[in-house]
């Protein structure tokens, strides 16, 4: 959990600030987001205290994220920052960048400013709350640009780094707030798409297989967890059966939010349709699988791609096809061996016409052997010095509680999951099964 920063300040030119309330609030939402920074990334941002004007918010910085909150009272929280910083923020800035290679991967650092923001106010209006009762705040909203700001008094303070510099501002409002044109658009698409986001996130959960459904396929013990780094998870992971077979797949699609989600939703779809048709042979699956999801997302005209292996079970025999991370078979006496699925399939969304990518391979699976699927976000989640989680690690878990049931090993990897990343946001879907024959 966060350190939350000291409150008070004795500069003395703050005494004489105009509104108390809104130096006060400024310092300590600064602060905030220095610990919060640190946190995530270990980078290191000092309070400029003399930088500190009230006034209009304004800023030279081109990226301006921004949080409206009410109650009995209104106001705003901002950070401003360019854009290199925001991506060497994350490490994603290679010297040279033009401004198009930036854009390109604005969802990376953007997220991660939203992140840095969600968590400063989430720790900032407590303190405010103290003094003038419950407040909600929405969603954070990205503006890239100029921006009109509203004509109401705010603070602004500066935090610098090795890397650049980030302006916090603070607004309030004492009696009725009058926002902008753009950002009183935004307000009203932020509000909007929080309704089409739960939605989504519901219509999403419901197509997943229930703990009921799990217990009655009478071969596997099951158990899965599914965590969405944002509102909407761009991971999929279904368990079906047919005529005394279990097909059992697992994907990742780049990238999260609504539109990763959508095309999760069009995977499950398209893999249960193929499954009531009676489609068997796996690589033929997952062609067609790639087909309607290609030109899907041609369609809705959206650059995303995503990982997909399917594991089909009959009398004893797991056939496996499709290209994502290692599949793991935990072997009796808890040996633990690493199935590489690059051979066996192809990126799903690349190109229309896949079917010659797509190849099969298959394994015995005894009583009491175990299968663990995952998606990168568990080997790639990263502790606060920044290394990665590591399928290594996951292995180590694995084999240290081989012999539980489905329920114990999925718990000790998530567990041991949460340790690891400690204080940190989850950047990236999670999500793992794990299924052991039981006859």
């Amino acid at each position: 959990m966060l350190e939350n920063p000291k409150n008070s300040h004795s500069c003395s030119h703050l005494e004489n600030s105009k509104n108390s309330h809104i130096s006060t609030h400024t310092f300590v939402f600064a602060k905030n987001v220095i610990q919060t920074i640190k946190d995530m990334t270990s980078v290191s941002f000092l309070l400029n205290d003399d930088s500190f004007q009230e006034r209009s918010f304004s800023s030279s910085f081109h990226m301006i994220a921004h949080i409206h909150f009410v109650g009995t009272i209104e106001g705003d929280y901002l950070l401003s920052l360019n854009e290199v910083l925001a991506a060497k923020l994350i490490d994603a800035y290679e010297d040279g960048m033009s401004d198009d290679n930036l854009r390109e991967i604005r969802e990376d650092y953007g997220d991660f400013i939203k992140e840095v923001l969600n968590t400063a106010v989430g720790w900032s209006i407590t303190k405010l709350e103290q003094t003038f009762g419950n407040l909600t705040y929405t969603y954070c909203v990205l503006v890239y640009g100029e921006i009109e700001f509203p004509e109401v008094s705010s603070g602004g303070v500066k935090i610098e780094g090795e890397n650049g510099e980030i302006l916090c501002g603070f607004s309030l409002n004492l009696v009725k707030l009058k926002i902008g044109r753009r950002l009183e658009e935004a307000k009203a698409e932020n509000l909007r798409m929080k309704m089409e986001l739960d939605i989504a996130r519901r219509l999403q959960e419901m197509v997943l297989p229930s703990a009921k459904e799990l217990k009655l396929i009478d071969d596997f013990d099951i158990a899965a967890f599914m965590k969405p780094a944002d509102e909407i998870g761009g991971d999929y992971y279904d368990v079906l059966t047919r005529d005394g077979h279990t097909l059992i797949g697992i994907g990742d699609v780049t990238g999260h939010g609504l539109e990763s989600g959508v095309l999760m939703m069009m995977t499950q779809a398209v893999i249960r349709t193929l499954l009531i048709h009676g489609e068997t042979e796996l690589p033929r699956f997952l062609n067609t699988v790639n087909q309607v999801l290609y030109n899907n997302a041609q369609r809705m005209q959206i650059d995303k791609i995503m990982t997909l292996v399917l594991l089909e079970y009959h009398a004893g025999k797991l056939r496996i096809s499709g290209q994502h991370e290692e599949v793991i078979i935990i072997r009796k006496e808890g040996q633990v061996e690493c199935l590489d699925t690059l051979e066996l399939g192809f990126f799903i969304g690349v190109k229309n016409e896949s079917a010659h990518f797509f190849n099969e391979t298959t394994i015995s699976l005894e009583v009491g052997e175990s299968v663990v699927l995952y998606t990168d976000g568990i080997t790639e989640a990263r502790n606060i010095e920044k290394k990665m989680y590591g399928q290594k690690r996951l292995c180590n878990v694995i084999n240290q509680s081989w012999d539980g049931s489905a329920e114990q090993i999925k718990n000790a990897v998530v567990k041991d999951v949460y340790r690891y990343i400690g204080k940190q946001n989850i950047l990236d879907d999670i999500t793992l099964v794990v299924f052991k024959r039981r006859q």
